[in-house]
């Protein structure tokens, strides 16, 4: 029985006895699939406080009724699903270029792959989120007949609106869940705490941290989706200086308990998945 070192796509080292068994480092399709299951699940949870988040920012109506507060979950789901699946990949081939030489990635190596694979997969979210904002807002669409709906009246470079700012976002949101989250975890098990502690910890100081950096671009965005014909919000930075001459700075940060909320459970409850994927999937 020989001993071995398996490297997750967090770029941790894990020992343990193969039993003769050659143990083979995660794939970017087991990557795809954690953050698949991973982001389903994170949407059937939290998918209330997305609502709530957005109704804040788009002054819609509040509401407890579950049919309202479920509106668009299949589109969020979809989103979600596709996020996590992208950037677990996208952060383990970024990490192989930042931490060339092929040592354990530092946790700022590990952020900042996470940043840049976070960037990146602004480019499928965008469009997601445009329809799943509009499907808030109009009940009766289904992900496909709200995304035609979109084309049909505005053009196809309507589903390009907002995609700079989901991908500043979500830059920042996966350096918090990716990168900083297990950097924290690792840390305060150094120090003695225990694990579930620790765990805890490093999901409420990443999830607070990334969204009140990102949550004025969070604004801006779903802003500038809700009003897809561009009448009052046009480019980010008119838009920004609309929301801070009309509102007040305050109005940048509208729906950020929500949002804080989410992205803290989110932190929490994608990396519990991940670490029990990683320890029962058989590929």
């Amino acid at each position: 029985r020989r001993r071995f070192e398996q490297t997750t796509t967090m770029g941790e080292t894990v020992s343990g006895d193969s039993g003769g068994i050659k143990q083979q480092q995660p794939t970017l399709f087991h990557d795809l699939v954690v953050g698949v299951i991973s982001g389903t699940v994170e949407v059937c949870f939290m998918q209330p406080t997305l609502y709530m988040k957005t109704a804040t920012q788009s002054n819609l109506p509040f509401s407890m009724d579950p049919r309202v507060l479920y509106r668009g979950v299949e589109t969020s789901i979809v989103n979600m699903a596709l996020m996590t699946g992208i950037q677990f990949p996208l952060v383990s081939m970024v990490q192989k270029f930042v931490a060339a030489d092929s040592h354990k990635p530092t946790p700022t190596e590990k952020v900042t792959s996470s940043f840049i694979g976070g960037w990146i997969s602004g480019v499928v979210c965008g469009p997601l989120e445009l329809t799943m904002i509009n499907q808030m807002a109009h009940k009766g669409h289904s992900l496909v007949s709200m995304s035609s709906h979109l084309v049909k009246t505005h053009g196809m470079s309507i589903m390009g609106r907002g995609v700079v700012t989901a991908s500043a976002r979500e830059a920042i949101y996966t350096a918090g869940y990716i990168g900083l989250g297990p950097a924290l975890v690792h840390s305060f098990q150094e120090k003695g705490y225990s694990y579930g502690h620790s765990v805890v910890g490093g999901a409420v100081i990443a999830g607070v941290v990334s969204s009140v950096i990102s949550h004025p671009i969070d604004t801006i965005k779903t802003k500038m989706q809700r009003d897809v014909g561009g009448e009052k919000y046009t480019t980010i930075r008119k838009t920004a200086a609309t929301v801070l001459k009309e509102e007040g700075i305050g109005a940048f940060y509208l729906g950020a308990p929500w949002r804080v909320a989410r992205t803290v459970c989110a932190v929490f409850i994608i990396g519990q998945c991940k670490e029990f994927l990683e320890k029962h999937m058989w590929f």
